[in-house]
Parts: C-alpha cells; sequence; structure tokens
C-alpha cells in the first residue's frame, strides 16, 4: 500500500514502475564436455530486464545470432570444429551512457597468428543490448606485452600488463584508456570516438 508521509498533499508524487536494466560481461574460457578448452576466451554478455531474476545471453551482431560479442568466430563459441576460429579475449569493460547506450572494449589477439600480440577491440549496442555493431579496432598498431617489463619498488623485474581499462561515455562521445607497450615501455593510451558514428570495421572479422 501507498501512503503520503507528509502533511501537504501536493508534495507527493505518485509511484511509478520503472524498467531496471542491469548488464554483465566477463572473458570466459570456452571448453568442450570433458573440460578441455576449445578457446582460450570470449566475450560473454548478460542482460537483465527484472532486476537480475532472469537474463538473456544471445543478442545480435548485425543481423546475426551471436552467443559472445567477438565476431572472430561470428558470435558463436567455439564447438572443437576445424572451421572454428579460436583467440584470446581479456580484460573487458563496460560502460553505459544515460541514453541506454553500451560499449564495451577487451584486449583482443585476433590479428596474431600466435596469439602472443595484443589490440583493443569495441562493440557498441544502441538498443538496450539486443544487438551489437560489428566489432572495430580501436588501437591502431598491436602489441607484445611479455617485451617490456617495469621494476619493483624491491628491484625486481615485472612484466605485469595490468587488469583494468577505461571506459567513459560523455556527450555523444566515448572515452577509452589502455596500457600499451611502445618505446621499450608501459604507457596508458587513450582515444575518443563518436558513439553514433563509430569507426567502421575491417572488411574481414580477422
Amino acid at each position: 500500500m501507498y501512503r503520503c508521509l507528509t502533511s501537504m498533499p501536493s508534495r507527493c508524487i505518485t509511484p511509478r514502475t520503472v524498467a531496471v536494466r542491469i548488464y554483465a560481461a566477463e572473458a570466459m574460457k570456452a571448453r568442450d564436455v570433458t573440460g578441455g578448452i576449445l578457446d582460450p576466451a570470449d566475450i560473454i554478455f548478460s542482460r537483465s530486464n527484472d532486476y537480475g531474476r532472469t537474463w538473456q545471453t544471445v543478442t545480435r551482431i548485425g543481423s546475426r545470432n551471436a552467443t559472445v560479442l567477438n565476431d572472430d568466430n561470428d558470435g558463436q563459441r567455439a564447438k572443437g570444429l576445424d572451421e572454428d576460429v579460436v583467440n584470446g579475449q581479456a580484460l573487458v569493460r563496460l560502460s553505459v551512457d544515460e541514453s541506454g547506450n553500451i560499449g564495451l572494449i577487451w584486449y583482443d589477439t585476433r590479428r596474431d597468428p600466435v596469439g602472443r600480440r595484443l589490440e583493443l577491440y569495441v562493440t557498441i549496442s544502441k538498443d538496450g543490448g539486443e544487438s551489437f555493431l560489428p566489432n572495430f579496432r580501436l588501437s591502431d598498431r598491436s602489441f607484445n606485452s611479455d617485451l617490456v617489463k617495469f621494476t619493483e619498488p624491491t628491484k625486481a623485474d615485472n612484466f605485469y600488463l595490468g587488469d583494468f581499462l577505461g571506459l567513459a561515455f560523455g556527450d555523444e562521445n566515448a572515452y577509452a584508456a589502455w596500457t600499451n607497450v611502445g618505446s621499450n615501455s608501459q604507457d596508458v593510451w587513450v582515444s575518443r570516438f563518436r558513439i553514433d558514428t563509430p569507426p567502421a570495421p575491417a572488411n574481414d572479422r580477422f
């Protein structure tokens, strides 16, 4: 029951139901029924429209149904088939703006045949996670984090790249920050792109 807790009824506001959406994303390995690894990692995305009571994981990338957001394997989890395309994705970061646009960024190895060199990939949803744009690359070069180290206060070498990416929206722009390797050091790189006109994906997904 709703009761107005004030002596001035004009200040009462009639309650209304507000739809609350929850989004979650994580990079997860694809495994077969025996627990063997089929794919180093995929970007798994879920959305809930009922306060987390139920979740949907199937979306679309372009016009295709997809179960993962990285489209190197057409948005599908690996099944152990010869035609599967398997690459590593890691450290996904999700952000939502006041208009409900969703953005995700992550490290991706799809352009390196041996899976060592990283690049930053992005996808955007403009309809609450029902569909996403094809992945596009935000970084302009790949890098191998194993080639650069830093010195800890104890003088020990450390090759740790970090475990956090930055993504924020503002005024129809997206701002991404990540650790890149160049000039024999680890540096923080920042890039900006428009949400309404994001960069185009490559003419293939690799």
